[in-house]
C-alpha cells in the first residue's frame, strides 16, 4: 500500500501539492491513502482522496507498504517506521541533507531548483513529479476591472501597505484563509498580483494568478524562477522596489504579463501533471509505486 503522510491539513501549499499527487495516483490505478496527525482531510481545496491518521496508519505498517513525505522534519520518526520511504521534495532546507544521503530513500522532486539541489547532495538520481494548479484557477473571459489588485497579507504585508500608499486609487482584494474556489473568484476578476512572499519556496499564488489572468508583479522566489520571468510574463524585483515598479506598470506592459502568464500557467494543468505521473510510473520508481 501506498501512504502520504502530511504534517496537517492547513493552508499550506505543500499540503495540497500532497494531496494532488495521491489524487494523480488514485487515478492512474495506484491505490494510495493520505495521511494526516488526526485523519482530518484538508476542506480549503476540493479534492476526493481517502485520509486516515496516523494512530490508524502507523501500526498496521510493514516492510511492503511505502511512505511518502514532504516535510523534511518528519524523517526520522518516519525512518523508525518498517515501511520504505520516498522523500517528495517541495522546497529545499539543511534538514533535508541527511534524507538525500540516506541511499535507501527515493527522491521525487516538485520542481527543478529542489531537483537542482537534491542531486548536488545525493550524487544519485531523483524524479520529477511536477506541480499543479487546479482547473478551478484558469481564466474564463470574465471581464476584469483594472482597478482590482489582489493580495495576500500573510507574508509581506509591509510591502502590500507600500504598494497601497504608492497606488491608492486601486482596489485592494485581500486573501486570507479563503477556499480556493473564492481565491480563484477574486483572482479572476483581479487586473494585478501581488506576490510578496520572500524567498518562497515555490509561489504557487503567483501561478494560480497568471492562470486567472492577472499580471503578476512578484518579489524574488526559490523555485518559482522555473516559471517567473521577468518582463516577459512578469515583473521579479526586491520588495523595497515592488510599490516602484507597480506605480510604473502600464497598461501594454500588464497586458503582455497577462497573455505570456496565462501561456506559462497552461503547462502547470492537472492534465499535464497527470500525464508526468503516468511517465514516472513507467521508470525504476514505479516499481516502488505499483508493488
Amino acid at each position: 500500500m501506498i501512504y502520504y503522510s502530511l504534517p496537517g491539513h492547513g493552508m499550506y501549499g505543500g499540503i495540497k501539492t500532497g494531496a494532488q499527487f495521491v489524487y494523480h495516483l488514485q487515478n492512474a490505478g495506484i491505490p494510495c491513502v493520505l495521511v494526516t496527525p488526526e485523519g482530518l482531510a484538508p476542506q480549503w481545496f476540493d479534492i476526493s482522496i481517502p485520509v486516515i491518521s496516523e494512530e490508524t496508519c502507523f501500526p498496521s505498517l510493514s516492510a511492503a507498504d511505502t511512505m511518502i513525505f514532504s516535510l523534511p522534519f518528519d524523517y526520522e520518526r518516519l525512518k523508525a517506521l518498517p515501511s520504505k520511504l520516498i522523500y517528495h521534495c517541495q522546497g529545499t532546507h539543511p534538514a533535508m541533507i541527511p534524507i538525500c544521503q540516506d541511499p535507501d530513500i527515493l527522491l521525487f522532486s516538485a520542481w527543478p531548483q529542489a531537483e537542482n539541489e537534491m542531486r548536488h547532495i545525493s550524487g544519485r538520481e531523483t524524479y520529477d513529479t511536477g506541480i499543479a494548479v487546479s482547473d478551478v484557477f484558469f481564466y474564463d473571459g470574465r471581464v476584469k476591472s483594472g482597478k482590482k489588485v489582489a493580495v495576500m497579507p500573510r507574508r509581506g504585508a509591509e510591502w502590500i501597505q507600500a504598494c497601497q500608499q504608492a497606488q491608492p486609487e486601486k482596489i485592494y482584494l485581500t486573501i486570507d484563509g479563503a477556499h480556493e474556489r473564492e481565491t480563484a473568484a477574486i483572482m479572476k476578476e483581479s487586473s494585478i498580483y501581488l506576490a510578496t512572499s520572500v524567498d518562497e519556496g515555490f509561489g504557487l499564488p503567483a501561478l494560480e494568478a497568471m492562470a486567472a489572468g492577472c499580471a503578476v508583479l512578484s518579489v524574488p522566489v526559490r523555485g518559482g524562477m522555473a516559471f517567473l520571468h521577468h518582463g516577459k510574463n512578469a515583473s521579479i524585483v526586491p520588495p523595497e522596489q515592488l510599490a516602484t515598479e507597480f506605480s510604473q506598470l502600464n497598461s501594454t506592459t500588464a497586458q503582455r504579463y497577462r497573455d505570456y502568464g496565462r501561456v506559462t500557467a497552461s503547462q502547470y494543468r492537472m492534465a499535464a501533471q497527470y500525464q508526468k505521473i503516468c511517465h514516472l510510473l513507467e521508470s525504476r520508481a514505479g516499481e516502488w509505486l505499483c508493488a
